[in-house]
């Protein structure tokens, strides 16, 4: 029986779990360990300590300048050098007494892949790729040139990866120089339980939904600019944000909070609109799981977006102007068979690509083919 070990940084968004759930089903010849790195930087007190002095090495001049949110500095504690050796050293540790056919490991914040057993690496983003995000300052998400040269040997290092979007194919290609056959795009699925019925008559329900964890970076603050708009157009149109706690108090704007995610499939169903203006997005798994929930889509023309929304088809990708938010969110919340018939081609677009079952299997074949060199 083949051994296979799975390393997560940490189970992000349920997406470790997914995978995990697909590796096992498409590889049962296949014996799996898992092993998730942040528990052991958290119960490491010596670390914590050391990785924090390290931050403020690389970046106290970012910090200082106001490139860098001291408020935010926990984002970039994973990009110095020193946790990312840490890291690499706890797999190494791992690995002494045992032997893997296969190592599949989720995003590129470490090197699992120097070890001499075949590392397989699944990911939606790249460093170099955020210079593509107009509405993020330049500053915001720069890494220090040493992590930098650490994330071109993880990439090298891998003997295949696995993304889940063409534009992640092309910044690895193009961006990072790596031969365009060591790079699969195997996709995402959705990771709340959607109900395949759909109810027509939500689209006459005038609710715009909202759902992510990061209320500024999501571009709740341009969306609630756009919704004071439309309420002066629908008085009765409501914005239901899920998935953060804003302080916002606007007329018409329900704030619920993180929510379960079993009951998040419960949202989707009573909308007639998704909207989400993000203004940097790896992937987004809530723009698919709005699709699968037959709704029609308002958002940013950025990252992986224009791979699954159509202007004109199933949503809308706009650039940062309330205005135009506004409008097409009018527009389709006046015209409840628009509504329709945008939420239906948004459905058939996303159960062809992006389920799990379909995820697992493109993984699977990915992996074999680069395995036995077919």
């Amino acid at each position: 029986m083949r051994q296979v070990l799975l390393i997560n940084i940490d189970h992000f968004s349920s997406t470790g779990i997914r995978l995990e759930e697909q590796l096992r089903k498409n590889f049962p010849d296949c014996a799996f360990e898992v092993l998730v790195l942040k528990p052991l930087i958290k119960k490491n007190i010596l670390v914590l300590t050391q990785g924090l002095f390290w931050l403020g090495y690389y970046y106290w001049l970012d910090f200082l300048t106001g490139r860098k949110r001291i408020l935010k500095a926990k984002r970039y504690f994973y990009f110095t050098p020193f946790v990312f050796d840490f890291l690499n050293k706890k797999i190494e540790q791992y690995l002494i007494g045992k032997k893997f056919d296969f190592i599949v490991q989720t995003q590129g914040l470490f090197d699992a892949g120097k070890f001499g057993v075949p590392n397989f690496i699944y990911t939606d983003h790249t460093i170099l790729f955020n210079q593509f995000y107009p509405d993020i300052p330049s500053g915001e998400y720069h890494v220090c040139k040493a992590w930098l040269k650490n994330e071109f040997e993880i990439y090298e290092h891998a003997q295949l990866m696995l993304v889940m979007s063409e534009n992640i194919r092309w910044s690895l290609t193009e961006q990072y120089k790596i031969r365009p056959e060591r790079v699969a795009v195997v996709y995402i699925g959705n990771n709340s339980e959607i109900r395949q019925e759909n109810n027509p008559l939500k689209y006459g329900s005038k609710n715009i939904l909202f759902v992510g964890k990061d209320w500024e970076r999501k571009g709740g603050p341009l969306l609630i600019e756009a919704f004071r708009k439309v309420r002066t157009a629908i008085p009765d149109a409501t914005l239901t944000v899920i998935g953060c706690s804003p302080s916002v108090n606007e007329p018409g704007v329900i704030v619920v909070g993180k929510v379960p995610l079993e009951q998040v499939a419960g949202y989707y169903n009573n909308a007639s609109v998704f909207c989400m203006p993000t203004k940097r997005e790896p992937f987004g798994v809530v723009f698919i799981e709005a699709m699968l929930s037959y709704l029609p889509v308002v958002t940013s023309n950025i990252g992986a977006i224009p791979e699954f929304i159509q202007d004109g088809i199933n949503g809308y990708k706009l650039n940062s102007d309330a205005g135009l938010y506004a409008m097409r969110l009018i527009e389709l919340l006046q015209d409840s068979e628009k509504c329709r018939r945008f939420g239906e081609a948004a459905f058939q677009i996303a159960d062809k690509k992006y389920r799990w079952d379909n995820v697992g299997r493109l993984i699977a074949s990915a992996i074999n083919s680069s395995l036995t060199g077919k």
